[in-house]
């Protein structure tokens, strides 16, 4: 009699997790698909992440992007400025993207490399979204709401990802996503992301390392009139130039 109904109370409690995903999924697919309402948008970014193979060594990075969608949600202009800290080492640099090519202004040594094929979009609201989609689309995700949060002034909905659920006896992959959106926006003004993983350090031995990374969001402007300008790359000198046919020229 007590094994059946603590089978029934499993049963219901799985119910309850299943039916329970349903409009967390949604929410977040909403929060992926901002280019949908936001064709133009500005933004700021504190990161910071660790070294998997050092949990010691951590890497600081500001961002200040601009970007600019059409409207299947596809980038069509980007210009970024990105700081890093990495080791010791730090790095400056720019990204601008148009319609025709994409340029990577290193302003550390005033080099630049331009690309005219097509490029993936490469932002942090950008890895906010892929990481949602990836997680939506895996079959070993467990997505909980947790209470709402305050963060810089803003109310936020709290959302906790897990994927590949570690295992107590037996170490596995496991990724962990915690994400704070804007209730007004579904912007995103706080990410956590955590993750374990193995890399093989020899024909028959593997190690396990872990990573975490978190970003903070601010300053947002969405204004669907956002204009871009190029840089001008006249004052830089030209460290590389790829393209998908010989016969470009520029």
């Amino acid at each position: 009699m007590q094994t059946n109904i603590l089978f029934a109370l499993t049963l219901l409690l799985n119910s309850i997790l299943v039916n329970a995903q349903a409009p967390l999924s949604n929410l977040l697919k909403q929060a992926a698909n901002f280019p949908s309402r936001y064709q133009g948008i500005e933004y700021k970014v504190a990161g910071k992440q660790t070294n998997p193979f050092r949990q010691t060594d951590t890497i600081y990075v500001n961002w200040s992007e601009s970007v600019q969608y059409n409207r299947k949600g596809k980038i069509i202009a980007q210009n970024s400025i990105e700081k890093a800290d990495a080791f010791n080492h730090q790095s400056y640099t720019q990204r601008f993207r148009n319609k025709d090519c994409f340029y990577i202004i290193n302003l550390t040594n005033n080099s630049y490399t331009v690309k005219y094929e097509q490029q993936e979009e490469f932002s942090a609201l950008y890895f906010f979204r892929e990481d949602i989609n990836a997680a939506l689309s895996s079959d070993k995700k467990k997505i909980f709401m947790q209470a709402d949060s305050l963060i810089n002034n803003t109310l936020c909905y709290a959302i906790c990802i897990e994927l590949y659920t570690p295992n107590k006896k037996k170490a596995t992959p496991f990724k962990r996503l915690r994400l704070y959106l804007d209730k007004k926006t579904l912007l995103p003004v706080f990410t956590q992301k955590y993750l374990s993983g193995f890399v093989r350090k020899s024909r028959k031995e593997k190690v396990q390392v872990h990573y975490y990374n978190e970003g903070r969001f601010y300053d947002y402007k969405t204004d669907n009139t956002l204009e871009l300008n190029p840089p001008d790359i006249s004052q830089y000198k030209l460290d590389k130039a790829e393209t998908l046919k010989s016969d470009i020229s520029r």
